[in-house]
């Protein structure tokens, strides 16, 4: 019965499956975390962000009642004019960088 507690709570700390923890000779891993780049990460999602609302990906919605408050600026909502994998396609194409 102890062990299988152990099991599960290797399960979910490690993110592998029950059957091959089971398997395993030894019971003992590491759970390496990773490392985030956060300024990189920020400068993406600023870049994404850009693209998904220029007037070509999206369009605003027409009536006042439709915008949002988002840290006390009022935002009008935008609709996609294409499908999300199309818009991903086109911005990789726009930043081969990334």
């Amino acid at each position: 019965m102890k062990y299988r507690v152990i099991i599960k709570a290797m399960v979910g700390g490690t993110k592998l499956a029950r059957n091959s923890l089971m398997r395993s000779p030894s019971k003992s891993y590491t759970i390496q975390k990773r490392t985030h780049l956060p300024a990189l990460y920020e400068s993406q999602k600023e870049q994404v962000k850009v693209c998904l609302e220029r007037d070509s990906n999206s369009h605003m919605m027409p009536r006042e009642n439709e915008s949002k408050k988002s840290e006390g600026v009022k935002v009008q909502k935008r609709v996609l004019c294409y499908y999300l994998y199309n818009l991903h396609d086109k911005f990789l194409a726009e930043n081969p960088n990334i």
